[in-house]
């Protein structure tokens, strides 16, 4: 990918310096533009790089966001305790930014990953929380044809500077030889074997039924229906290839990927 890694870089440098005398923990957020990119592309080159990984896409691009890592978690396995007038209310208030020189307004670094916890689905989910809400470390934003990337850090005292850059520079390392897929690899055929059976197909039809019947009654104005394909896969999986094609596909749909350890 190309970035002015020399002028970030530069621009950081007076940002953190910046900073002045730290004595108590602060959330420091720095933005930078970069050019227009498709984050999904890189998906699976991100994946393979880091364990933790957030890409949400809202219907026909209008936002993608792209979150790598945790800078800070409100509500996790980790960090139970959420509350509006306690962790949220602080980092607010002890916010370090330089938004106000990007133009980007009051960008999104806040992302939510949330699953349904019935008895059918539980046990698709182990490894995720119910709920999760935090801020990646780092992010690649896109929104109303901009597109941007944001290093999201805690810093207790002015000793870790050194140390946050260091992180800083090896995401900067990092994106510069990313590598976006050509069109060819993106149309390469995922070979799998659908292991879902006859049985699974009939009470997806019987659960459509039961669906239609309550709106159709109007017991409930909405209804949201999720259905699970199992395959097996020949070879190595190309997410970029999958997330790629469901976009173009779906375009009115939203889209999301998540990696957690």
């Amino acid at each position: 990918m190309k970035i002015d890694s020399e002028k970030i870089l530069k621009d950081f440098t007076s940002f953190i310096i910046g900073l002045g005398k730290i004595n108590e923990p602060h959330l420091g957020s720095f933005c930078f533009s970069i050019d227009k990119i498709e984050s999904v592309k890189y998906i699976d080159e991100l994946s393979t790089n880091y364990d933790d990984l957030f890409h949400f896409r809202t219907p026909e691009n209008r936002i993608t966001v792209t979150g790598l890592n945790s800078a800070l978690e409100f509500k996790s396995e980790t960090n139970r305790f959420f509350s509006a007038n306690d962790q949220f209310i602080y980092w607010e208030n002890n916010l370090i930014k330089n938004w106000d020189e990007t133009n980007f307004g009051w960008p999104k670094i806040i992302c939510c990953a949330a699953k349904f916890d019935t008895v059918k689905s539980l046990g698709l989910w182990d490894d995720f929380d119910s709920l999760r809400i935090y801020i990646p470390e780092f992010i690649f934003s896109f929104e109303d044809d901009k597109s941007s990337a944001f290093f999201n850090f805690i810093i207790n005292d002015d000793k870790e500077i050194g140390f946050i850059s260091d992180k800083f520079l090896q995401y900067i390392k990092f994106i510069e030889n990313l590598n976006e897929k050509s069109a060819q690899d993106l149309n390469t055929k995922i070979n799998s074997t659908l292991t879902s059976c006859k049985e699974d197909v009939t009470e997806w039809q019987k659960t459509f039924n039961e669906s239609m019947n309550y709106l159709t009654s109007e017991e409930v104005a909405k209804l949201v229906l999720s259905r699970v394909y199992s395959f097996n896969i020949a070879n190595s999986f190309d997410w970029t290839s999958l997330l790629t094609k469901l976009s173009d596909r779906f375009n009115d749909c939203y889209t999301f990927f998540t990696k957690w350890n």
